[in-house]
């Protein structure tokens, strides 16, 4: 299990870190709060597919992958 930190995955992804935020405080993405900080599994399945399907939201096409 490889966990970043929301604004490392969201350095790394474009991603804004209210939107990760969200999905992880929403069990949406696997995730664990360690006091105020997420930390996101970005080695598992659900996170991968995740991903990827938010890069295919219509709204979300054409910004940085």
């Amino acid at each position: 299990m490889t966990e970043q930190t929301i604004r490392e995955v969201s350095e790394a992804t474009g991603i804004s870190r209210f939107t990760l935020q969200q999905v992880a405080s929403k069990g949406t993405v696997p995730a664990r709060q360690a006091g105020s900080i997420w930390l996101i599994d970005t080695e598992s399945e659900t996170f991968k597919a995740w991903l990827n399907a938010h890069w295919e939201q219509s709204r979300v096409k054409g910004h940085k992958k």
